[in-house]
């Protein structure tokens, strides 16, 4: 006999969040920070679940290839981390751009303004135990997790420095990071050019993330009629569904992977 299907959402309890039921026609776009990977108090103290690549390419092959992660690292950062290379990303919230496996990176110009920016962070840095500086490529990031005190000195400094900005770059805050990057480069620009090119093209966007950085994805997604999954303590304006923990997160992708797309 047959047995009866259980209804994952009555056997929910409130604090195990909500996220949308799973639809065939997803094209997945996923953060890696505190999204797929918990926080670390460095970019480098990361730690990557053994299991997470595999799972990854086998979501990859159940939704037909449209699986990309677009995140604020550098494109060779998140293929050190996760792999393999060659895969549809983008970098650097957008600033680097592979639409198709194998196939070149658009990456925006480094910015004038950048490199007396990152002098004068540094030489901050130097002076605040526990401020890193991050130079990306075509952006920087200021992160002071280990050195909450310091944010007043840094949006000090980079105030003095507004000139630098000029036209081509913007600040952006993230969880207890700043980032500088080129104007006009933001997730929701990335989602939507992947979603013009195969195999992302006809489907419906799934936007996964955190962080403040992370809603002009969701944005994207939810003109284009997808869905919008909030990792963290609740649901935001943008994105009603969510899930408490990248844990949780790794755990329904696991049971979508499993199971495949229809059954969730």
């Amino acid at each position: 006999m047959a047995q009866p299907r259980v209804d994952p959402q009555r056997h929910r309890r409130p604090d195990d969040g909500n996220p949308p039921a799973p639809d065939p026609q997803w094209a997945w776009f996923l953060d890696l920070d505190g999204t797929l990977l918990d926080i670390a108090a460095t970019p480098r103290a990361v730690t990557v679940p053994a299991t997470l690549p595999a799972l990854l390419q086998v979501l990859r092959r159940r939704f037909g290839g449209a699986l990309a992660l677009i995140s604020g690292r550098a494109l060779a950062d998140m293929e050190a981390l996760i792999g393999p290379p060659g895969l549809p990303a983008a970098g650097q919230h957008g600033a680097e751009l592979r639409l198709a496996a194998g196939g070149d990176v658009a990456v925006a110009a480094r910015a004038p303004g950048l490199t007396p920016l990152g002098r004068s962070l540094r030489a901050l840095a130097a002076a605040h135990r526990g401020v890193i500086v991050e130079d990306k490529g075509v952006s920087l990031a200021i992160h002071y997790r280990l050195s909450p005190a310091s944010e007043p000195a840094i949006r000090a400094l980079i105030g003095q420095q507004q000139a630098l900005l000029a036209d081509d770059l913007e600040l952006r805050e993230g969880k207890l990071v700043l980032d500088i990057r080129p104007r006009g480069a933001d997730k929701g620009k990335a989602v939507d050019r992947l979603m013009q090119a195969p195999p992302f093209r006809g489907r419906r966007p799934l936007v996964i993330g955190d962080d403040a950085t992370d809603r002009d994805g969701f944005a994207a997604a939810l003109r284009r009629g997808g869905d919008a999954l909030q990792i963290g303590p609740g649901a935001s304006d943008l994105a009603p569904c969510w899930l408490p923990s990248p844990a949780h997160l790794r755990d329904w992708l696991g049971r979508i992977a499993a199971t495949g797309p229809g059954d969730g």
